[in-house]
């Protein structure tokens, strides 16, 4: 993506565009025993954005969502965005507070849930001043709209709401000090320079692969399960509750998984309990990306001697999604990678001078816009500086340009 228009809306690049290419036929999402193609996922985005309307959903306005990774979390996502609204992915919680909280932060005037999740999600409702409406996939009780009631009923066309490209497109929550919510927020134009360039030149997504990503709530989760599969019309395999790790490879088996999104080391880890099923995967292609500043240089040798799985090591981030990332060809053992394609990174030191090779300091990245921080006017001022945003502290960056992470 070279160049892109003031009027742009995310959800119609990654959806509409795919089908308006000749890609509509294409799996979208693999959900269990479902599965949905492009075309099939625009008519339900449709229905589904037509349906907030009439329950008066405007531009702007944050939508929660609770919902298990799956056809619905996609939908909603997408028609959320195409209306011009802001979704934001909440849990799933056990703490009744921690929805409390995400509904004061957001503001939020619709919540899409589960029936699953709807135990601790209504006791929090009450505290909420500004929640209006609440859709839900499966039975609905009381003045809750059920979800199948508007994925069957409404029109199928929609326009995508006509947003600045500079407009908010989502927000990530995440714990702040204390346990306090946080939300970063991305916008549209910026979230699709970054998705376009990382997809195609760092990870070498095509519309023929098949990714399992991480949990869609997360920034990872988000980012491999919608933003990069969706910008090449790839597939992706959804997995509600996030999933053992024996799990993982039996989805990855059986759905022919090209890509799978992994955690930490630790999670890394219990991958190495089968082995043998690691190394069968290996030979029908299967490679794993993780996350970087827990993947040591004798953690990578040890997993490549007993899985001989490929295995690159990126750096994902709530302000920068995946920043700096080891790629086929280009991997240094125990290194976050090279900065994505579409990024600029430096590290400075504290007097904001650009750090020597190997001096360790705070990373920045300048790509399509900076993220913001809703209502933290300091965090904002401290970790953005012009398009420049600040993404980690304790890296270092070597003479052929791979980030390190300063393990303590």
């Amino acid at each position: 993506m070279t160049t892109i228009p003031e009027r742009f809306n995310l959800a119609s690049w990654l959806l509409d565009e795919r089908v308006t290419e000749g890609k509509g036929d294409r799996v979208a999402v693999i959900d269990g025993e479902r599965t949905i193609t492009y075309r099939e996922l625009q008519r339900l985005v449709n229905r589904v954005g037509n349906g907030m309307l009439e329950l008066d959903v405007d531009m702007e306005d944050r939508v929660l969502l609770v919902l298990p990774d799956g056809i619905e979390f996609v939908a909603a996502w997408l028609a959320t965005v195409k209306v011009g609204a802001v979704p934001v992915a909440a849990g799933p919680w056990t703490e009744v507070g921690d929805y409390e909280a995400a509904l004061d932060l957001t503001r939020a005037r619709m919540l899409v849930m589960h029936q699953a999740h709807r135990a601790r999600v209504e006791e929090a409702i009450p505290s909420s001043r500004h929640l209006r409406r609440a859709i839900t996939v499966g039975e609905p009780e009381g003045k809750e709209v059920a979800w199948e009631e508007i994925a069957s009923s409404h029109f199928d066309d929609l326009d995508a709401a006509p947003v600045d490209g500079e407009d908010a497109a989502f927000w990530l929550l995440r714990p702040g000090p204390g346990g306090a919510l946080r939300a970063v927020c991305h916008s549209h134009a910026a979230v699709a320079h970054h998705a376009s360039a990382c997809a195609r030149e760092t990870l070498g997504l095509r519309a023929s692969d098949v990714v399992l990503p991480g949990p869609l709530s997360s920034a990872q989760g988000l980012a491999s399960g919608i933003l990069y599969p969706m910008a090449v019309g790839a597939a992706v395999v959804a997995c509600p509750g996030g999933g053992d790790p024996e799990g993982l490879l039996d989805l990855a088996r059986r759905h022919r998984v090209t890509t799978l999104f992994a955690g930490d080391a630790g999670h890394l880890g219990t991958f190495r309990r089968a082995a043998e099923a690691c190394r069968s995967l290996a030979a029908e292609g299967l490679s794993v990306w993780a996350d970087g500043p827990s993947v040591s240089a004798d953690y990578h040798a040890e997993w490549a001697a007993e899985l001989r799985l490929p295995l690159y090591a990126g750096l994902f981030t709530d302000e920068g999604l995946l920043c700096a990332s080891n790629r086929p060809g280009a991997t240094k053992p125990g290194s976050c990678g090279r900065v994505v394609a579409g990024y600029q990174a430096k590290v400075l030191l504290p007097e904001g001078t650009e750090a020597p090779p190997r001096a360790g300091g705070d990373l920045w990245v300048l790509g399509g816009g900076a993220p913001a921080f809703w209502h933290d006017r300091e965090r904002t001022c401290r970790k953005v500086k012009g398009d420049w945003v600040h993404v980690g502290t304790g890296f270092s960056v070597d003479t052929d340009g791979y980030f390190w992470y300063q393990r303590p």
